[in-house]
C-alpha cells in the first residue's frame, strides 16, 4: 500500500510589481538647465514679428552707418524722422521677439546696462541737469538700444551674413559719398552735408570702422574674382579718403589694426598678411606723396615728428592741435579725479571746461575731451568707463573665442566663413577701440551696435557646433 502523499502547501506566487513600474520606480532626471548664455536661445520659437525686426534692423544699420538719411534731409530741407519711422516699429519688434532676452544672455550686453544706468545716475549732479538730461534722452532714444537689435535679433547664421553684407554696402556707398560730396577745409577731406560724422576726424573714424566689414567680403571664401576686384578699389578708395582727411587719429588706429591684423593671422597667412601690408604701406605713402595736397600730408607726418622740427604754417597749425588736445586730457583727467562718481554731467565737459577757465580769468577751450575715454569719466564718473570698458573687453571676447574655436573645427566653408568674419570683426573692434581714443563718441550708436554684434556672432557659432558657448 503507498503511503498517502501529504497535501503540498500551497506556494505563494512571487510578488509582482505594480503597473506601470515606469511610475512608481524612481528614475534619475536631471535637473532643469536654467536658460544661461551656455544655452543659446536659437530654439527660441520664431515668428513674424521677430523677423520683421530684423529687416528693420539691417535697414536702421545701413541708415545710421551711411547718414543718408541726414543727407536727404539736408538736400530736401525736409526731415520725415526716418530714424524714428524704422527705430520705434524695431523697438517693439525686438521686446515682442524676445530680442531683449537673447541680448541679455551676454556679461557684454549687461556692462553695457551698467553704464547707461551710470547716465542716468550721473544727470541730477550735472553742472546741467537740463543739458544732460537731452544728452542722455536722446541716447536711449536713439543709440543705446542698438545693442538689443543687432545682439538679440538674428538667429542664424544666414542672417548674420545678410548683415554683414548690408554693413559692407554701408561702407561702398560711404567711399561714394565721400568722393561724390565732399568738401576741403583747411585741405581736409569732410562732409558737411548734415552727416553727424562729417567732421574730417570723424568721418576717417567711420570708415576705418567699416573697411574691415568691406574685407570680410574680400576675403570670404568662395568670393568670385570680378567681386574681389572691385571691393578692392572699394578699399583703395577708402584708404584714400582716410588719409585725405589728415586725421592722425584714424591713421594710428590703422596702424594698430594693421599690427594686430598680422599678429593675430592663421600662421599659414601671416607670410601672405606682411606682404599685402607691405604693399598696402607703399600704396598709401604713394597716396600721401601724390595725391594728397601737402598741407594733409603735412599734418599727417607731425605724428613722426618732434614739435621742435615744425618748419611751416602746416606743421605749426597741425602741433598747435596737438597741444590743444594735450590740454583738454589733463582737464579731462582733472575733472575725473574732482568729480569721480558721477561726473561733471553728460554732455557737459566742454561747459564745465570753459566755466573754470574763465572763472580763473583764462578764456577757455570750450570743445569735448577728444578722447570717449576720459570723455565718459569725466562726464559720467569712473563707475561709468568701468562699465564701457568692460562691455568692449567683453565684445572682444567673446568673438576672440569664435575665432579660436573656427580654426580648431573642421575645414567646411561654412567655418572658413565664421573664422574669416570673427578675424575681421576683431580687427573691427581693435580699430575702433583706437580711433575714440581721439574721439568723443560716447553717446553715439557705434559702440553697442557693435558689441551686440559681437554677442550674437558668439551665440550663433557656438549654437551651430553644438556646443555648450563659453561665457566671457
Amino acid at each position: 500500500m503507498r503511503p498517502s502523499r501529504a497535501a503540498a502547501p500551497a506556494q505563494t506566487p512571487p510578488p509582482q510589481p505594480s503597473a506601470p513600474v515606469v511610475l512608481q520606480t524612481p528614475r534619475f532626471e536631471p535637473p532643469p538647465q536654467k536658460a544661461t548664455f551656455q544655452t543659446p536661445l536659437l530654439m527660441d520659437r520664431d515668428s513674424g514679428v521677430r523677423r520683421l525686426g530684423f529687416y528693420l534692423t539691417l535697414i536702421y544699420l545701413f541708415l545710421r552707418l551711411t547718414g543718408l538719411h541726414e543727407i536727404l534731409a539736408e538736400k530736401t530741407g525736409m526731415n520725415i524722422y526716418l530714424m524714428y519711422v524704422i527705430g520705434t516699429p524695431a523697438l517693439i519688434c525686438m521686446v515682442v521677439g524676445n530680442g531683449l532676452r537673447r541680448a541679455l544672455h551676454a556679461r557684454a550686453a549687461w556692462y553695457f546696462v551698467g553704464f547707461a544706468a551710470m547716465l542716468l545716475l550721473a544727470v541730477p549732479f550735472s553742472d546741467w541737469i537740463g543739458g544732460s538730461t537731452a544728452v542722455v534722452l536722446t541716447y536711449f532714444k536713439a543709440n543705446m538700444f542698438v545693442i538689443f537689435l543687432t545682439g538679440g535679433m538674428i538667429l542664424s547664421w544666414r542672417e548674420f551674413r545678410t548683415m554683414l553684407s548690408v554693413i559692407m554696402a554701408a561702407g561702398v556707398v560711404t567711399v561714394i559719398i565721400g568722393f561724390a560730396m565732399h568738401d576741403t577745409v583747411a585741405g581736409r577731406t569732410e562732409i558737411s552735408d548734415g552727416m553727424t560724422m562729417g567732421n574730417a576726424n570723424d568721418f576717417a573714424a567711420l570708415l576705418t570702422l567699416l573697411v574691415p566689414f568691406v574685407l570680410i567680403a574680400l576675403t570670404a571664401p568662395g568670393r568670385g574674382n570680378v567681386v574681389r576686384v572691385l571691393l578692392t578699389g572699394v578699399v583703395i578708395g577708402a584708404v584714400y579718403l582716410i588719409l585725405s582727411t589728415g586725421s592722425r587719429g584714424a591713421l594710428v588706429a590703422m596702424i594698430g589694426a594693421v599690427i594686430y591684423g598680422i599678429a593675430n593671422a592663421p600662421g599659414h597667412r601671416r607670410v601672405q598678411a606682411v606682404v599685402v601690408v607691405l604693399l598696402a604701406g607703399l600704396l598709401s605713402v604713394g597716396i600721401a606723396s601724390v595725391a594728397l595736397p601737402r598741407v594733409v600730408s603735412k599734418r599727417l607726418m607731425t605724428i613722426f615728428t618732434p614739435s621742435a622740427a615744425a618748419t611751416d604754417l602746416e606743421e605749426e597749425s597741425a602741433l598747435e592741435s596737438t597741444e590743444a588736445r594735450k590740454y583738454l586730457a589733463v582737464q579731462s583727467l582733472l575733472f575725473t579725479l574732482q568729480h569721480p562718481l558721477f561726473g561733471v554731467g553728460p554732455g557737459q565737459f566742454s561747459n564745465h571746461e570753459g566755466s573754470s577757465a574763465r572763472a580763473e580769468g583764462l578764456h577757455g577751450n570750450w570743445h569735448e575731451t577728444h578722447n570717449t575715454y576720459t570723455q565718459v569719466s569725466s562726464e559720467d564718473g569712473v563707475p561709468a568707463l568701468i562699465f564701457f570698458v568692460a562691455s568692449l573687453v567683453a565684445a572682444y571676447r567673446l568673438v576672440k573665442s569664435v575665432y579660436r574655436r573656427a580654426q580648431r573645427m573642421p575645414a567646411t566653408l561654412e567655418n572658413q566663413q565664421i573664422a574669416s568674419a570673427a578675424y575681421w570683426i576683431l580687427i573691427a573692434l581693435v580699430a575702433y577701440s583706437a580711433s575714440i581714443f581721439f574721439l568723443s563718441l560716447a553717446y553715439q550708436f557705434y559702440t553697442p551696435a557693435l558689441v551686440g554684434i559681437a554677442i550674437a556672432l558668439h551665440r550663433i557659432a557656438h549654437s551651430r557646433w553644438n556646443s555648450p558657448a563659453p561665457q566671457a
